[in-house]
C-alpha cells in the first residue's frame, strides 16, 4: 500500500459529512507529516547496530501503544 492509499483509506474512515476544505487539507498535512516523520526515525533506526534498532523499534511500539490505549 502506498501513503497516498494509506491515507484514502484513513481519510475515508474518519471524514466528517461536508468537512471543510480547510479540515480537509489541514488533516491531509497532519497526515502526511506523520509519515514523513516515521520515515525518518525509521531511516535513523534502520542506520543503528541491530540491538540499538530493536530497543528503537520497541520504543516506537510503546509510543504508538500508549497513545491509542
Amino acid at each position: 500500500m502506498s501513503i497516498r492509499e494509506s491515507y484514502e483509506q484513513w481519510w475515508a474512515a474518519i471524514r466528517p459529512p461536508n468537512p471543510p476544505a480547510v479540515q480537509t487539507e489541514e488533516c491531509k498535512r497532519a497526515f502526511y507529516a506523520g509519515a514523513q516523520s516515521f520515515f525518518v526515525l525509521a531511516m535513523e533506526l534502520a542506520e543503528l547496530p541491530d540491538e540499538q534498532a530493536e530497543a528503537g523499534m520497541q520504543r516506537f511500539e510503546d509510543e504508538l501503544g500508549a497513545y491509542f490505549k
